[in-house]
């Protein structure tokens, strides 16, 4: 069972979101987002949930290891 559910899981990656919308209470503020890869462009995004607006100004996140 353990095999064939992440067999399932789609890629993902850890990326830093910030919201660009004027006015939205997140707008510039980081947000650590895991996304999983969609299957048109781009491949990753984000969605703020205050207006709705796609984020695709995406940073890398370094995890420790």
């Amino acid at each position: 069972m353990g095999v064939e559910e992440a067999e399932r899981t789609p890629p993902s990656i850890h990326r830093i979101a910030r919201c660009r919308t004027t006015d939205c209470p997140a707008e510039d503020r980081p947000f650590e987002v895991v996304l999983y890869e969609n299957a048109g462009n781009p491949k990753y995004v984000a969605v703020c949930g205050r207006p709705g607006d796609t984020i695709t100004d995406l940073m890398e996140v370094e995890l420790a290891t």
